[in-house]
């Protein structure tokens, strides 16, 4: 299990690779690891763009913005815990998955 200065690192390493860029495809391997909504889950996160990057103990504070109709601006976050491997694995859109990610996220 990661510790906070791990966890410090990884949120600075995140803001230099993925900060202003736009979910463009989300996949799911493990349904039970979103709480059985997966659709849901990839519905809410695609076409965001991840605005600001947070840390809060050992949790990391995606904060997203969406453009939505007519010149508004919608904002959600998402929580990412590292769990027990402290990994958090980014990985290029075009690339070939590995059996061993439990989840593919894509960046525009």
């Amino acid at each position: 299990m990661p510790e906070l200065p791990e966890v410090e690192i990884i949120r600075r390493d995140l803001i230099k690779k993925i900060m202003n860029k736009k979910i463009v495809h989300v996949e799911v391997y493990h349904n039970t690891s979103v709480g059985n909504m997966s659709t849901k889950f990839v519905q809410a996160l695609t076409g965001n763009a991840i605005v600001k990057i947070d840390r809060r103990g050992k949790l990391l504070i995606w904060r997203l913005k969406k453009s939505l109709s007519a010149g508004r601006q919608g904002t959600q976050s998402i929580l990412v815990h590292l769990k027990m491997t402290g990994q958090l694995i980014y990985v290029r859109l075009h690339r070939s998955p590995s059996p061993y990610r439990g989840r593919d996220r894509g960046w525009g």
